[in-house]
């Protein structure tokens, strides 16, 4: 009845507008004119008004599109982690400003016959440590969403094209989201600092960097393996297995190998010609690879993209740090007009925690 009755009301409205209307052109003189103006009023009834009865103005799209992001800031940051997957395929170290120095304590082999003779040595103990190095990153964005009213997203909207429809606004906020993630994903693992510039891959050292170094400074001695082709993936991914020092094993630790997809592809097809078939996943849902037990288990990744590195470590050895992943960035949003900025900011590193605990081919 509620509805109904609105319904009415409006009908009866312009009815009242219309008569009005064609009792302006009648009183005018101009009595032929009474359907034309009965209309025109009866329009411009419908026009909505603000507060002053002035038209109302054009929807101030940038500052809804501010609001939105102030009250959804971690539910919008949280979507950004499951994109880069990095956190779930490694140990995050959070609360990382700028550096941080993780120790390590070296206890020395000294175990000797019984003696009345004591002797000690000065380096049974030894404390070393890795010094894991961020940089802070930024990504400035500025919208202008008026021009979105004449793109395809206009389908996306209510009738009346109303700018506080979801869609637009989670269109907008999410492809922002999305690209800082790929961008992440897509330089991270070979960043160097050493290499001019001002992007991720210029303002920190990846895991693949890292490894570089370690070999070129005789911290890390490559296993052999050559090229990863379509005919040895499964004997390169089990040589560098076999390499992997066997006091690790016996502990409650999750040895993963590190690989790329193009490398995981090879292995499938040189594993297939082996055997017959393709390597199938366990009942927890990883490839597990053969002959050792269970105790390794290969991870093929995005971020490595088509490299033929192999890395087999602990998961608790790689190490990617950050400010927070419950509130992993900073969004920043101002308006200027109907201009909508917005200032991304986030916190990142990466490191290796032991070289001692990491074993890898002679492939980049």
């Amino acid at each position: 009845m509620g509805k109904f009755m609105k319904c009415l009301l409006a009908v009866l409205g312009m009815v009242m507008f219309f008569t009005l209307g064609a009792f302006i052109a009648s009183a005018a003189g101009m009595p032929e004119y009474s359907l034309q103006s009965g209309l025109i009023v009866t329009a411009l009834s419908l026009v909505p008004t603000d507060l002053k009865g002035t038209l109302a103005s054009t929807p101030n799209v940038a500052a809804i599109l501010a609001d939105y992001v102030g009250k959804n800031e971690k539910k919008i940051f949280s979507s950004l982690v499951p994109k880069m997957k990095i956190a779930e395929q490694m140990t995050v170290v959070p609360d990382l400003k700028d550096k941080m120095h993780m120790t390590k304590l070296t206890v020395k082999d000294g175990v000797v016959g019984y003696s009345e003779n004591v002797n000690y040595d000065d380096d049974d103990i030894q404390f070393t440590g890795r010094t894991i190095e961020s940089s802070l990153f930024m990504r400035n964005v500025k919208v202008n969403p008026l021009k979105y009213r004449t793109t395809w997203m206009a389908q996306l909207m209510k009738t009346g094209v109303n700018p506080q429809d979801l869609p637009f606004k989670q269109f907008t906020l999410d492809k922002i989201i999305a690209q800082i993630g790929s961008e992440i994903i897509n330089n991270v693992y070979l960043a160097d600092k050493t290499v001019a510039g001002n992007g991720i891959k210029n303002l920190i050292d990846g895991w693949g960097t890292i490894l570089s170094k370690e070999i070129t400074d005789d911290n890390i001695t490559p296993v052999v393996t050559g090229a990863i082709t379509n005919s040895n993936a499964v004997a390169s991914l089990e040589k560098v297995a076999e390499d992997f020092p066997s006091q690790y094993l016996e502990d409650d630790l999750t040895i993963l190998q590190y690989i790329s997809y193009d490398t995981f592809r090879k292995y499938q097809n040189d594993y297939r010609e082996r055997y017959g078939k393709y390597t199938a996943r366990n009942e927890k849902g990883l490839y597990e690879l053969d002959g050792f037990a269970g105790k390794f288990t290969m991870l093929p990744v995005s971020w490595m993209g088509k490299s033929q590195r192999i890395i087999t470590t602990p998961y608790e050895n790689m190490i990617f740090g950050v400010d927070s992943l419950s509130d992993f960035n900073n969004i920043y949003a101002e308006t200027e007009f109907e201009i909508l900025k917005l200032k991304v900011l986030f916190q990142m590193g990466c490191q290796i925690r032991d070289t001692a605990a990491v074993r890898t081919n002679d492939q980049a």
